[in-house]
């Protein structure tokens, strides 16, 4: 092993575990080729007071260290359930919403008019026609297409769709028996409700992990 040669009374430290390195680096006018593991000690009665500083230093940047990262366990704790809860939240509404109009009549509705709509998002848009107790009403829906793809992709799916709904067609819809001017035709649940769920889910069991790490280390 290759010995550094350094003034009588220079105190080294391990470079890896002590921020003193800056110190070292200094004391040797270079940086430190290896690990030094061992300490040199000086010819001198300021020894004691040398360790007892190192052993000082070395305690409050562990206990620094593990305060810091106490710390950054409740943070990302907090950061995880300030995204899950609203989004639990608002799936629940999703699903009640979805549970109310599941309860509504059924009927058929006749396609009057198809186009799509967007730049970005290019969705499909039907406009259909019902009857209720002899009244005529009117619809517009997208079928719950999800507004997410290439731009082409998008495309393509949106026309593939009206094709599928031609004018003078008919599709089932559900409508409001107090109101039944409204009407709807998503009778089942959107295509990405089950995927919020499970990321907000996800994130509240690492909030829990994270915070089950925080109060071990605080006991």
């Amino acid at each position: 092993m290759v010995a550094a040669v350094l003034p009588w009374n220079a105190v080294i430290y391990d470079p890896y575990n002590s921020f003193l390195a800056g110190r070292i680096n200094r004391i040797t006018k270079k940086s430190a080729p290896f690990p030094i593991v061992q300490t040199v000690k000086p010819i001198s009665k300021g020894n004691f007071l040398a360790k007892f500083l190192f052993y000082y230093q070395k305690k409050w940047i562990q206990t620094m260290g593990g305060k810091i990262q106490n710390k950054l366990y409740l943070l990302f704790a907090f950061l995880a359930l300030l995204v899950a809860l609203p989004t639990l939240i608002s799936q629940y509404f999703v699903y009640a919403d979805y549970t109310q109009k599941k309860a509504w009549p059924i009927i058929d509705a006749q396609v009057i008019k198809t186009r799509i709509v967007g730049k970005r998002a290019i969705l499909p848009e039907i406009t259909y026609q019902y009857q209720v107790n002899g009244k005529t009403y009117t619809g517009k829906s997208d079928l719950q297409t999800p507004p997410f793809g290439l731009r082409n992709k998008r495309d393509i799916t949106a026309r593939a769709i009206l094709r599928e709904h031609p004018v003078g067609s008919t599709l089932k819809i559900a409508y409001q028996p107090q109101n039944p001017a409204i009407s709807t035709t998503g009778l089942h649940l959107p295509w990405n409700f089950y995927m919020k769920i499970s990321f907000a889910l996800t994130l509240v069991i690492v909030a829990l992990y994270l915070l089950l790490q925080y109060f071990r280390k605080a006991v």
